[in-house]
């Protein structure tokens, strides 16, 4: 069973904002295309597919995220706006954290909200360890950090950021 998280974001995602997005999710993993390009995929070293990032749709209808999403959802974002869909490989912390990683990334990159059928499984949203070789970052009160505001998640419930 997979684990989906959408992102409904405010501007056409660019390459660089899905790049981004995608360290984001998990900068050692491998990028591969798939389905004839409608289809990224994060790979583990062994090439077993972790995370599938399917091509973003814009969704032009006036009022499909409201039948799809709900009105509360659906008066949080433009009409239109893009949706890309991140389905991670098992309801696991692990893959299910790269999709909010990488949904969330694109959020805060382009603006909008991140929705899932399902709440986040216990330690999903834990942040990544900073590598070995590379010191953490400066705490966000520090002058010349940024910081993130936690991500809070309820069931069916959207993270919102506006930029």
């Amino acid at each position: 069973m997979t684990y989906d998280v959408v992102a409904l974001v405010r501007e056409a995602p660019d390459v660089r904002a899905l790049v981004d997005a995608m360290v984001d999710a998990h900068p050692d993993l491998k990028v591969v295309g798939a389905g004839d390009g409608a289809v990224i995929q994060l790979c583990d070293g062994s090439g077993r597919a972790l995370l599938s990032i399917e091509a973003a749709q814009e969704v032009r209808v006036p009022g499909e995220v409201e039948r799809l999403l709900g009105p509360d959802i659906a008066a949080q974002l433009p009409d239109p706006c893009w949706w890309i869909e991140a389905r991670a490989a098992g309801a696991d912390p692990g893959p299910a954290g790269l999709a909010h990683r990488f949904a969330g990334g694109l959020v805060q990159r382009l603006g909008g909200l991140v929705w899932s059928p399902r709440p986040a499984p216990p330690g999903a949203l834990d942040p990544l360890p900073a590598p070995a070789d590379q010191p953490p970052p400066p705490a966000p009160d520090h002058p010349g950090a940024v910081g993130t505001a936690p991500q809070p998640h309820h069931d069916q419930q959207p993270e919102r950021r506006d930029n």
